[in-house]
């Protein structure tokens, strides 16, 4: 394992230390399982509190700001990295603000934005001693509605560049050359419901094996607009503002520690390590399945799930697929499940950075009951 220069606990108690700062109150988590995300597990930070503040996405008639840790599940990500030998990505990760998620009744947010790119400048350089020659964002650069509707929406109607991000950085001393220009780096999302729409910026750390992206700004003062039949119509202004800039807490720890694979997290990396050693066969990929798989059942059943009992049929497909592969990784890796299960699920037990909703004893048994059904 890499020299630590920062633990996850160290990380989120400097995130927790700058929210505190800013006077954000720092709300509990959304359970893995919410009626934001239904047939799926939690795949974002911001949607589910505010339909659980507001009972709705928009209008919102009040300001709101607030801190977060979010732990998110999003699984088609991970099998991509596994297929392009990635060592970048998670099916378990945490996801943290850094200068607030902001709802607000101003739809200008000028202030909002610069308070969140401000922040974000800040913690990369000053907390985590990231140089900022090394920072790089990338930004909306313009383009047309059909575009970015993947061709949903025969419209006319065009967005101008980001000017204003480009700006706030740029004042922060980030060069032009550290600017991306993104015509896709739009926010539109095609919810069954109304929600809001507009800029992004993803955030990038240059390492040795390239750009390694930490973070994602989103600033936004439009809306989609649905027909009668649920389908996106339109885009138009929205009577108000959301900000915020969302960070993988494990994808920061890569760039604070230079570390060259994500699972050398110092939450993951004693599993991850322990699979390597019970396996008669050495496969870091295999081994990456093996430990995600362990990592998400017991963070999704000791937060509630019961896969006898789960009304939706896609949610139960996708737990059986990633068992199956599960049992073909550690087959492949020749390491006995049967007995070693009982030692991995307790050390990862130790390990989850967040306080899980249920018993983890109770949780592990059903997990081996589980396990068992598709051995």
């Amino acid at each position: 394992m890499p020299n630590k220069m920062i633990t996850s606990q160290e990380l989120r108690k400097k995130l927790q230390k700058l929210s505190k700062k800013e006077g954000l109150v720092r709300i509990a988590r959304s359970s893995f399982m919410n009626d934001t995300f239904k047939g799926d597990f939690n795949y974002s930070m911001g949607e589910e509190p505010i339909m659980r503040k507001f009972g709705k996405y928009l209008p919102i008639e009040k300001n709101w700001s607030f801190s977060v840790f979010q732990p998110c599940i999003r699984i088609p990500d991970f099998h991509k990295g596994v297929k392009k030998n990635s060592a970048r990505h998670l099916m378990v990760f945490e996801m943290s603000d850094v200068g607030g998620v902001h709802v607000s009744k101003d739809c200008d947010g000028r202030q909002i934005r610069k308070k969140i790119i401000t922040s974000v400048f800040n913690f990369l350089t000053k907390e985590l001693k990231i140089d900022a020659k090394y920072i790089y964002v990338s930004y909306f650069s313009g383009n047309d509605l059909n575009t970015l509707s993947q061709k949903k929406l025969q419209s006319k109607k065009k967005f101008s560049a980001d000017r204003e991000t480009i700006a706030v950085l740029e004042q922060l001393g980030i060069s032009k050359k550290q600017l991306i220009a993104d015509p896709n780096a739009f926010v539109l999302t095609f919810f069954p419901f109304e929600f809001y729409a507009g800029y992004r910026s993803e955030i990038f750390v240059k390492t040795k094996k390239g750009l390694l992206e930490v973070g994602t700004m989103e600033f936004m003062n439009y809306k989609t607009k649905l027909g009668k039949d649920g389908l996106l119509k339109d885009i138009e202004n929205a009577d108000g503002f959301f900000g915020a800039c969302g960070v993988g807490m494990e994808r920061l720890l890569m760039a604070a520690n230079n570390y060259t694979d994500i699972f050398h997290g110092d939450h993951i990396f004693p599993l991850f390590s322990r699979i390597m050693k019970l396996s008669k066969k050495k496969n870091i990929l295999e081994a990456h399945i093996v430990c995600e798989v362990i990592r998400l059942l017991q963070v999704i059943v000791s937060d509630g799930y019961d896969f006898e009992n789960d009304t939706y049929p896609k949610r139960k497909i996708k737990i059986k697929k990633l068992i199956r592969q599960f049992l073909r990784a550690a087959g492949a890796m020749e390491l006995d499940i049967e007995k070693n299960i009982d030692s991995l699920l307790d050390m990862n037990a130790q390990l989850i950075p967040f306080k899980p909703k249920k018993s983890i004893r109770l949780s592990n048994k059903k997990i081996r009951e589980l396990i068992c059904q598709f051995e």
